[in-house]
């Protein structure tokens, strides 16, 4: 049975404060603090030619400051974004930005039930 509106209503702040939610990730530079992409990030991503997943990664951990001017110049970093390539190896940026998604819900498995037709 579908879920009702007042239910909905009712779980307004719990399904706002989901989305706001912050996990940390274990990577071979220590643990990283990320928070969820919106839609808008993704798409943003999606529009680039190249570099989306350090684009993803840039915009979505928020500790440390990987945009840190400090932290920026002494790796030696031309674009905000190099400093993804610098720090992580290739692979682990691609499990990163999957793991990402997922606690996001983008591969989660929706579960289908089909309404039966009534004969009469």
């Amino acid at each position: 049975m579908a879920v009702s509106i007042a239910e909905l209503i009712q779980k307004k702040e719990e399904l706002a404060n989901r989305k706001k939610r912050q996990f940390d990730l274990q990577t071979s530079a220590g643990v990283m603090t990320v928070k969820l992409p919106t839609r808008a990030l993704i798409a943003e991503a999606t529009d680039l030619e190249t570099g989306s997943d350090d684009y993803i990664l840039m915009n979505t951990i928020v500790a440390p400051d990987l945009s840190d001017k400090e932290l920026q110049k002494a790796y030696g970093c031309v674009e905000p974004t190099d400093i993804i390539g610098k720090i992580f190896d290739a692979g682990e940026i691609v499990q990163m930005v999957r793991k990402i998604m997922e606690l996001a819900g983008w591969r989660q498995d929706i579960q289908a039930d089909l309404h039966e037709e009534v004969k009469n």
